[in-house]
């Protein structure tokens, strides 16, 4: 990011920054293909809160080894998604009836 932020400070360099964080996506990207390992699982998927309306899940995080990683929440199971689209598998399911008021 240095380099980056350099390289914009001065016309001359204006370029090599562009090159330079090209290269840095591509290195990304190269990375991101080649990653097959999903996110762990995760676990205890737990309610915190319900009512006749809402209903509130907590459960423990995954980790992944690409270290950037979103949650998929689903008929209340929940899955991790690595930034390669990577799945892990669902956490327990948890079932919540919500009665119209």
């Amino acid at each position: 990011m240095t380099a980056k932020k350099a390289g914009v400070r001065r016309a001359a360099g204006a370029g090599l920054a562009l090159v330079l964080a090209l290269v840095g996506v591509g290195s990304v990207a190269a990375a991101t293909a080649r990653d097959r390992t999903p996110p762990t699982t995760p676990t205890n998927l737990r309610v915190t809160s319900l009512s006749h309306k809402s209903v509130t899940l907590a459960w423990d995080p995954s980790t992944d080894n690409s270290g950037s990683f979103s949650y998929s929440v689903n008929t209340f199971t929940v899955k991790a998604v690595d930034r390669a689209g990577n799945t892990s598998e669902a956490s327990n399911a948890f079932t919540a009836f919500l009665w119209p008021c």
